[in-house]
């Protein structure tokens, strides 16, 4: 009779699954792939999703007895039941080649006998849980000659739960990753045999083939600012009720008869009608301007915000929303000692938005004007007839779009 342990191999499928089925929003609401960043998914629901091993890695299965290295793992995740869930079921197909505890990586072969069902479940913004099923948890077969030695091993696992990073989460999540660290392995079962040891650990990094998000069915107009990587219906203790911006480097107003930059620029915001607004409304309480000058110059301009304005701002997908606000910005300056300036700019704008770790640029989130054209208002004193804003703002802690 050939030795036989039983051990979570539902580890190894759904630490492989969730590596690439990025997450985002919410517990609440069901669970949808989605090969676009949006939220909810409109234009590209995903029925399947592939994932390998993350460039520059192995998969390890680690003991007391031995340490077992694949170079190559597969693996496609399918839904059963529809694109959405709550939670998402998903068929496994996993499959193991290059394996062994020797160099050549030979003289062993890892093959799954039972493909598991696991299931997806959102539990924040680009964050997700999959978890393995005691309806088919999944059984693998390991089978090595190690110093001699036949090793023949089956390892299956149930209502085993790992966390997941979606695609673009952080820097190194890429299309969507999970890195087991030595995560346990344990037996569930054992049927004797020395070397199928009571205790292993899964180590490996396995990432999506394209970029994979987990999003919602969440209503697409609702929008709410969030102080986490919150859920549909941001938690009303994490609610933001103001935010305060920074820019990040020098604010310029680019025209035609003298280029004007500002060392730093600030804005303070409070959100009226907190959470999930149609848009989620704002008002500017305070907007200052310092440094500014020409270029060449030192402290010969001022800029101020002429009114305080008000800003609605409208989620448009994942993390992401359009700032629309009216601004009236007045710009006065002595150009080499003898030219003035007196002038004023504005007009309807419509600003891109993003959320906290939507890019690695963007940790807090992002509110950017690229060059954007703001007409002359009033006749004034030596204006140009418009001037070219560009700007880059950070809020000073983490600010999350969500529905």
């Amino acid at each position: 009779m050939r030795s036989t342990k039983m051990f979570s191999f539902a580890a190894t499928v759904a630490l492989v699954a969730m590596v690439a089925l990025g997450a985002s929003t919410a517990s609440a609401g069901s669970t949808a792939l989605c090969g676009a960043h949006e939220d909810p998914c409109l234009e590209d629901p995903l029925a399947a999703v592939h994932l390998e091993l993350a460039e520059g890695t192995i998969f390890q299965l680690l003991s007391s007895v031995s340490t077992i290295l694949c170079l190559e793992v597969l693996a496609t995740a399918g839904a059963t039941e529809g694109t959405t869930g709550n939670p998402l079921p998903l068929q496994m197909s996993l499959s193991f080649a290059n394996c062994g505890s020797n160099s050549a990586h030979s003289n062993c072969t890892i093959s799954a006998i039972e493909q598991p069902v696991v299931e997806l479940l959102r539990t924040s913004l680009n964050l997700a849980t999959l978890s393995g099923t005691s309806e088919q948890p999944g059984v693998v077969n390991v089978q090595c000659t190690i110093i001699g030695f036949p090793v023949d091993c089956d390892y299956s696992g149930e209502e085993l739960t790992f966390p997941v990073e979606g695609a673009e989460h952080t820097e190194g999540a890429g299309n969507g990753r999970l890195v087991a660290e030595k995560t346990p392995a344990k037996l569930t079962e054992a049927l004797g045999g020395f070397f199928c040891p009571e205790n292993s650990t899964l180590d490996f990094s396995l990432e999506a083939l394209e970029p994979t998000y987990v999003v919602s069915e969440a209503d697409p107009l609702t929008t709410a600012l969030c102080a986490t990587h919150a859920s549909t219906g941001c938690a009303e203790k994490d609610l933001l009720d103001e935010v305060h911006l920074e820019s990040t480097q020098p604010v310029s107003f680019l025209n035609s008869v003298a280029d004007i930059e500002c060392e730093s620029s600030s804005l303070e915001a409070s959100l009226l009608g907190l959470g999930n607004g149609k848009p989620q409304e704002a008002h500017v309480t305070e907007w200052s301007w310092k440094g500014c000058h020409t270029l060449g110059a030192t402290g010969n301009c001022s800029v101020e915000t002429a009114e305080l304005p008000d800003i609605g701002i409208e989620r448009t997908e994942l993390n992401v929303a359009i700032a629309t606000l009216e601004v009236e910005i007045a710009v006065e300056c002595l150009v080499l000692g003898l030219h003035e300036m007196e002038c004023s700019y504005g007009g309807t704008l419509e600003l891109p938005l993003e959320g906290a770790l939507r890019k690695v640029a963007t940790p807090h989130g992002k509110l950017e004007a690229d060059r954007i054209d703001l007409k002359r208002i009033e006749e004034g004193t030596g204006c140009a007839p418009s001037a070219e804003w560009d700007a880059t703002f950070e809020p000073l802690e983490h600010v999350y779009i969500v529905s």
